[in-house]
C-alpha cells in the first residue's frame, strides 16, 4: 500500500512538470484499488490523504 501510496503522491507532480495527459493520474486510480482490496473506509481514508500529499508536493 505504500508503494501505491507514493505513486499516487507524486503522480500530480509530474503531470504538472512533464505535460503529461490528464488520463495518467494515479490518485483515483490507487484510491479504487485500496478501496476495493481493504474496503471502503480505507479507500477514503488512503484517497484523502494520498491527494493531500499530491497537492503538498505539487
Amino acid at each position: 500500500m505504500a508503494a501505491l501510496f507514493f505513486a499516487a503522491a507524486f503522480s500530480q507532480y509530474y503531470r504538472k512538470e512533464i505535460r503529461i495527459p490528464p488520463s495518467f493520474e494515479l490518485v483515483s486510480i490507487t484510491t479504487v484499488v485500496v478501496g476495493m482490496t481493504h474496503g471502503p473506509l480505507a479507500g477514503a481514508v488512503f484517497g484523502g490523504v494520498a491527494g493531500l500529499a499530491a497537492e503538498i508536493l505539487s
